[in-house]
């Protein structure tokens, strides 16, 4: 064996690297609710200090807060915290003092928790492919992103090419990542352009010092990374590690901070291996969905070998402390990295290091034996001089990936040290990457280098440690009526599991809606509701995970596993009772809450966010800029309307909660140049009972020019002291108000004469009418009010009827009584429809009445929806009968949060989802040409929609030129039966390509 070069450091003796552990039993009590520890007594220990923080997508970046003490620690060796919630996952930290002759910093870092919930949806993830390799590796690339969807991913892909520069990717990065604000991974996959950044040495060696690959960097969202001050130059054989200014490599040693976790899967330059690129990419990712789907299966257990056992820092600490959480104390073994791990048994985790070159380390291994050998090991750290420097020809790190065998990700471990414990929860290793990377103390003992540029994962950041077996042979078949759809599958073969979820799209690439609240424990479903045409279902099993069983100092904390999902689609062929409904995106936003659009020929669209900023976006939806931004929000914007009078007043409200949690409309007004507004002054605030929950609602001017309000009733629930019943209180109504125009806060508005209680009050008794609004032709009132736990609501009332209303809640939910100490039936207003909540849905979003001219099957409907349920509701009244009949229909994606209307009465949706859209309706359409000139240019036409070339039946085309204008048929055109032209006014119609009528 060649002796390397040795890392440098101070060497020290009588210390193993196991002594800077604490070996700690968890204990949950769900009955309590509490979680204990217990260790082993220690003579020389002198005291114990017991931290705790939760667990979140960004607790990274938390400190922990300590919360026991134990001085007599030679004597105490176990504590009890019974301050937690059960589905909490929290992370703790015990750590201790000791005599001199054991080491200083001696502690244990593990997650905890009682029936913690299944990460159902884990944000957007970025696939970021070398282009020069995907047409190659194509179809093992749609496994891995079915994988990755499969896991509650949203896969974003990007593609880049070798000769693109680090700039250029990052600023795609960015361009995603200002889209999609939950972007919390970046799979790259080959060799798209590498960052360098620093001038740094971390692996001890002066002739190895200036800028290493910085994968990082790509997850550095928020902050500057310059190219102006290194100028290093070192004697190297690695030309890539000199750093001057403007040579495209960075200043900084340091990660300012990360946000977004980066994994890299590499095979470029490693022609050690008799396999091209490809070959090997193909190879990983291969063993890469076995794993996932349990047919890679290994010992839950760990294997260290230390050959830097003298060296003060104690570098395999980065394997102890987290595989003493991940597999158990007394899982882990001392032995051979190099013979051990050719064990058939396998070993879950892995560390080794030594003396070190480019393509080896002493006592471990060299890049030729991950050529000949095969590691039955899934998850590895390797550490040694030179070879954490990746990006090179036949590189060690890299190659253990390629290896034979098992191993999906590795890392330079022991400079900084890594914390991977949080994987023993379901966590993927990509967290554990943040965590490492942001480490500034947060953990103690970190090692030389903390938050070093070079700190970087090789391999798939998404992977977990512990997956659950699918099931199998899942198929989707339509019904015999085909307007149902019967899942079956076989049993996943896993003990102890909960059940199954279903979930359905209409696309693999579109979001995934869950159908099952609870998992099921039969071996079939029928989706009684499939969406009308193509149905796309995954099916994943549920288990209750323990997160460490075996051993001395096991872990009986408790969690939902999903397993990965499987996919099968069907066709369901339905003709509804009513329109057929879909949504057409037209621009992404992040949390909208509303939408409102001025303007009529050439219209401005503003979207309203939850955190207070309203966007606007022009008439092609490309989006200008921030409109306004509510100062001292609370991320709670409710609504906004535009003055009636707007475009000569200029005003604005908007309706929100404030930092303190009560509820505040404002005046803004539109500056000169017309693309910002800004705050004209506070119109009124509700104090806010007791920081209540169900406050917000919508604002709309009413047809007597008055502002509209309606308010929830703060979440109080009994009879005699409920908002909404009292009068006297703002909450649980419609409130209305007439508003000053002049400038004048102590008198920004007064109170209508005819207001029936003497107040702001105007109609009561509602829980959360979250969206509601008026009949543009008819002033008439429809109200969405959102139920308790039983019932959703649709209200319907005249104008007229609407003053002193009182529609029933908390005496009524609905129509059913739920106290009987209120008065007669008769004194309540009932809904005209209503569901129950939570089983066909549980956040009713009042909507709007459809008064446009474009989809004609659409008139005489009232179109709402409900956020959780993802369906659309069509309402139509009889006035023969006096009744009222509804249909409802699956639109993608769900999470509706309003629907509106522009001057035209066309319909809009916005989605928490993550955009706004145009609600488009089946059957037979209006077209109106309005412009001057040629049919087949789309700006003469509304919508910008020309008619097809074939006109449906029953549909029509409205010939209306501007003034002086006229319409040139230029292109082929023909009616079917039932379809008409219409020329409105005597308007200049020339036909000069063909007209065909059926």
């Amino acid at each position: 064996m060649v002796l390397y070069i040795c890392i440098s450091s101070v060497t020290t003796f009588g210390q193993e690297p196991k002594d800077f552990v604490i070996p700690v039993q968890v204990t949950t009590n769900p009955q309590k609710p509490s979680i204990s520890f217990t260790w082993p007594a220690n003579t020389d220990a002198l005291n114990y200090t017991i931290k705790r923080k939760k667990v979140t997508s960004e607790s990274y970046a938390a400190p922990f807060v300590q919360i026991g003490y134990l001085e007599s620690g030679a004597v105490q060796t176990e504590f009890e915290d019974t301050s937690i919630e059960q589905a909490v996952l929290y992370e703790y930290e015990i750590s201790g003092n000791f005599a001199p002759s054991l080491p200083e910093i001696r502690n244990f870092y593990t997650c905890a928790g009682i029936n913690v919930p299944a990460a159902k949806e884990r944000g957007h993830l970025l696939l970021l492919c070398d282009s020069s390799i995907t047409d190659a590796i194509a179809a093992d690339l749609a496994i891995l992103y079915a994988d990755l969807i499969g896991d509650g991913w949203q896969v974003i892909r990007l593609d880049a090419g070798q000769q693109s520069t680090v700039a250029e990717v990052k600023s795609k990065i960015n361009e995603i990542y200002n889209s999609f604000p939950d972007l919390k991974q970046i799979l790259i996959i080959g060799h798209v352009p590498v960052p360098y950044s620093g001038n740094i040495n971390p692996d001890g060696h002066n002739n190895h010092r200036g800028s290493w690959p910085a994968d990082g960097y790509y997850g550095s969202m928020n902050s500057t990374w310059t190219d102006t001050i290194t100028g290093y130059r070192v004697a190297t054989s690695r030309p890539e590690t000199i750093n001057l200014p403007g040579d495209g490599k960075f200043d900084q040693s340091f990660f300012p901070a990360a946000q977004i976790a980066v994994g890299r899967i590499d095979f470029y330059n490693l022609p050690s291996f008799a396999i091209s690129e490809t070959g090997l990419l193909t190879k990983y990712l291969k063993k890469n969905h076995r794993f996932r789907h349990r047919q890679i299966n290994v010992l839950k257990r760990a294997l260290v070998e230390d050959n830097f056992l003298t060296y003060t820092e104690k570098f395999s600490q980065s394997a102890w402390k987290s595989y003493a959480a991940l597999v158990g104390y007394d899982s882990i073994r001392i032995g051979q990295y190099e013979t051990d791990l050719q064990d058939e048994a396998g070993y879950l985790w892995s560390y080794g290091n030594g003396a070190g070159i480019y393509t080896g380390a002493s006592g471990i291994g060299s890049t030729f034996d991950f050529v000949i050998r095969t590691y039955r090991t899934v998850f590895t750290q390797l550490f040694g001089s030179y070879f954490g420097d990746w990006d090179n020809e036949n590189n060690f790190l890299r190659s253990s990936l390629a290896s034979g065998g098992h191993t999906l990700t590795a890392v330079w471990g022991g400079r900084p040290h890594w914390f991977f414990h949080h994987m023993a929860a379901g966590l993927p290793i990509g967290y554990s990457e943040l965590v490492t990377i942001n480490n500034n103390g947060v953990y103690t003992n970190t090692g030389f280098g903390p938050r070093m540029v070079h700190t970087a994962l090789l391999g798939d950041p998404t992977l977990r440690q512990t997956y659950v077996k699918p099931p199998q042979s899942f198929a989707a078949q339509p019904a015999a009526n085909a307007s149902q759809i019967n899942l079956q599958w076989s049993a996943a073969g896993e003990n102890n599991i909960l059940g199954y979820h279903i979930y359905r799209s209409n696309s693999i690439t579109k979001q995934f809606q869950l159908l099952t609240s609870t998992p099921i424990a039969a071996l079939q479903f029928t989706d009684s509701f499939p969406m009308n045409g193509n149905n796309v279902y995954m099916i994943r099993t549920v288990k209750t995970d323990t997160m460490l069983t075996s051993g001395n100092f096991a872990n009986n904390s408790t969690y939902s596993n999903l397993s990965q999902g499987l996919f099968d689609s069907a066709i369901a062929s339905i003709a509804p009772p009513g329109p057929f409904i879909s949504l057409e995106l037209l621009a992404q936003a992040d949390n909208v809450k509303q939408i409102a659009i001025i303007g009529k020929n050439s219209k401005r669209y503003f979207a309203g966010q939850q955190n207070g900023e309203i966007k606007l976006f022009d008439n092609g939806f490309a989006h200008e800029k921030i409109y306004l931004s509510v100062p001292g929000i609370n991320e709670g914007l409710f609504s906004f309307a535009f003055d009636p009078a707007f475009e000569t007043s200029k005003l604005l409200y908007v309706f929100y909660t404030n930092q303190d949690g009560d509820l505040e409309l404002s005046r803004f007004k539109e500056s000169a140049g017309a693309d910002t507004a800004l705050p004209d002054g506070i119109v009124f605030s509700i104090p806010n009972p007791g920081n209540s929950r169900n406050l917000g609602g919508e604002i709309h001017f009413g047809p007597d020019g008055y502002l509209y309000i309606s308010t929830g009733d703060g979440d109080t629930r009994t009879a005699d002291a409920n908002n909404a019943q009292n009068n006297n209180s703002l909450l649980g109504k419609l409130l209305r108000i007439h508003l000053a125009t002049a400038q004048n806060p102590a008198n920004a508005y007064t109170l209508p004469p005819d207001n029936p209680y003497g107040n702001e009050v105007y109609a009561s008794g509602l829980r959360f009418p979250y969206r509601w609004g008026f009949d543009k032709l008819t002033g008439n009132v429809w109200i969405g009010d959102r139920g308790d736990s039983t019932i959703e609501e649709i209200n319907y009332l005249s104008f007229e009827a609407l003053r002193g209303a009182n529609f029933g809640w908390p005496c009524y939910e609905g129509n059913v009584m739920i106290n009987s100490n209120c008065g007669a039936a008769n004194g309540y207003q009932f809904p005209v429809y209503q569901y129950q909540s939570p089983g066909n849905g549980s956040s009713v979003t009042g909507g709007t009445f459809y008064r446009g001219e474009t989809y004609l099957a659409l008139k005489g409907y009232y179109i709402f929806a409900d956020a959780n349920n993802g369906r659309i509701y069509l309402v139509r009244y009889d006035s023969a009968t006096g009744s009222y009949s509804t249909v409802s229909q699956i639109t993608m994606p769900g999470a509706v949060s309003d629907i509106s209307e522009d001057n035209d009465g066309e319909l809009y949706a916005t989605s928490l989802a993550g955009g706004f859209y145009r609600i488009r309706a089946g059957g037979p359409v209006r077209y109106r040409f309005a412009g001057n000139g040629f049919w087949n240019d789309p700006e003469n036409w509304s919508n910008k929609t020309i008619p097809p070339a074939d006109l449906p039946s029953g549909s029509e085309i409205v010939i209306a030129p501007v003034d002086e204008g006229k319409c040139i048929l230029n292109v082929p055109q023909t009616l079917l039966p039932g379809s008409k032209i219409i020329v409105e006014n005597n308007k200049l119609f020339r036909i000069a390509g063909n007209l065909t009528i059926q």
